[in-house]
């Protein structure tokens, strides 16, 4: 307890310790913020390379569809832990092309539906790959 006393006595230490105290909540809500911009750029990143890895498995099986959405979700769990759960992942092949979008559903922090800034929890990507050699 000395050392407190000796702290709010020193006009210094009081002067940090008030500033300190002062800045934490902006401190924490960037902090919060970036966490959050993180899990969205993973998220997108995940999406646009499952959405790739899907559409190229497609097009060298005898059944695109199923080759497609299977590597895409092998490819997102593999990274996400809750894929199974927020992701979607369709499917389709029209003459020489083979089409895969995915969407997932982002985990979004309690301090922005809090505060009411409303950042989209979707982020989805999609890729298309011609045949060239059917298998």
């Amino acid at each position: 307890m000395s050392g407190l006393k000796k702290l709010i006595r020193d006009k210094r230490g009081f002067t940090s310790t008030i500033t300190f105290i002062v800045l934490l909540p902006f401190i924490m809500a960037f902090v919060i913020a970036m966490a959050q911009l993180t899990i969205i750029g993973i998220g997108q990143t995940t999406v646009n390379n499952a959405a790739f890895e899907g559409a190229r498995a497609g097009v060298r099986s005898a059944s695109p569809v199923n080759a497609a959405i299977q590597a895409a979700n092998k490819y997102g769990s593999g990274i996400l832990h809750d894929w199974d759960s927020k992701a979607t992942v369709t499917a389709r092949s029209s003459g020489d092309t083979v089409t895969v979008t995915v969407k997932y559903a982002f985990p979004k922090y309690a301090y922005f539906n809090m505060n009411g800034i409303d950042i989209g929890t979707i982020v989805q990507s999609s890729s298309s790959q011609l045949i060239e050699d059917r298998p």
